[in-house]
């Protein structure tokens, strides 16, 4: 590819890069070409080789994912969006098709660029874990069915989750919101960031969506700094999926999950009063210990969690954990 050079400026104005030094951006800069894409055009082709990456500075692409149940949307690309990325970060075939839904214009790097975007200082935190998060968009939900018979999904969260997050913290009540939250109100919009967004590898949530696609639950855990082996839970559900066996189908994808990840030890508090979560932490063998005031803490086998679903749910949830976390963990290398 010849490589023509654009102004600085233009990556200057990209969140990728804000605060990045110019001289950086400069060197950058010079590595790239610009590229005009019509509406329609297709950009990047499932399946072909990934040699080059692209930054969207103009316009907007949908981006698909067919496997064998047929096509999905992975959402929409827009102004300061990184495309190509995973083919690069994994030396493998493109994994989903990019076309502009309007005029897009987007810079175009290859390998060398990308090798010299990378080392941008502030630039390798922020991309690794779009991608982790790209990755963990190919996860194919799993489909279970609660005791009463309603049909649910599981899946890995994404960013993409969080106008979900606010509807469903919405439809909790204050009671519901002080046991998960040890506060009655609305979360602030830090919390919310946190919740959806995840790098995979030491933060891991499940969302349940129903049979109208809206999120009622999420489940997660964050493994510690110091010892990896042990994770702390957190399960919330809205008020109407409570008490339908949603919370034991969760902490069992959470085992499910972490077992994959060699967690050997979950970790956890509640409210004192907070008697279902109680319950159901006992079931694999909690014992609590006071902690605050009002607040109790518990430790539970990660391997005891896992078996309170079915082999076969337990075995593809910890197929489609794995798959994420093993991924976004070589993004993350």
């Amino acid at each position: 590819m010849g490589v023509i050079g654009i102004d600085p400026l233009v990556l200057e104005d990209l969140d990728l890069f804000a605060g990045c030094a110019a001289a950086d951006l400069k060197v950058l800069a010079s590595r790239l070409e610009s590229r005009q894409v019509a509406g329609g055009e297709i950009l990047m082709r499932q399946g072909e080789a990934g040699e080059w990456f692209a930054l969207v500075i103009g316009g907007e692409a949908a981006i698909n994912f067919t496997d064998p149940d047929g096509e999905r949307s992975l959402g929409v690309a827009g102004a300061g969006s990184i495309l190509g990325e995973l083919a690069l970060l994994r030396a493998a075939p493109r994994s989903a098709t990019v076309r502009a839904t309007i005029p897009l214009t987007a810079l175009i790097g290859d390998a060398d660029a990308f090798a010299v975007l990378v080392e941008v200082a502030g630039v390798r935190d922020r991309l690794t874990r779009a991608a982790a998060q790209k990755l963990a968009a190919h996860a194919t939900p799993v489909d279970v069915v609660l005791r009463d018979g309603s049909p649910v999904q599981l899946r890995p969260v994404l960013p993409s989750d969080r106008r979900g997050l606010e509807a469903g913290l919405a439809h909790m009540s204050p009671e519901s919101l002080r046991r998960r939250f040890f506060s009655a109100g609305q979360p602030p919009d830090g919390i919310l960031n946190y919740l959806v967004d995840l790098d995979y590898v030491r933060h891991f949530a499940w969302v349940a969506i129903d049979a109208d696609t809206t999120g009622v639950a999420m489940a997660r855990y964050v493994r510690g700094q110091e010892d990896p082996t042990s994770a702390e839970i957190a399960i919330g559900i809205v008020d109407g999926y409570q008490r339908r066996g949603l919370g034991t189908l969760l902490l069992g994808a959470l085992g499910a999950a972490a077992s994959s990840a060699g967690v050997a030890r979950f970790t956890g508090e509640a409210l004192e009063e907070n008697i279902p979560i109680r319950r159901l932490l006992e079931r694999v063998g909690a014992t609590w210990s006071r902690g605050e005031p009002g607040v109790v803490t518990t430790t539970v086998d990660v391997e005891m969690a896992a078996r309170l679903v079915e082999h076969e749910i337990a075995r593809r949830l910890g197929e489609v954990a794995r798959a994420t976390i093993n991924a976004a963990d070589f993004a993350l290398a």
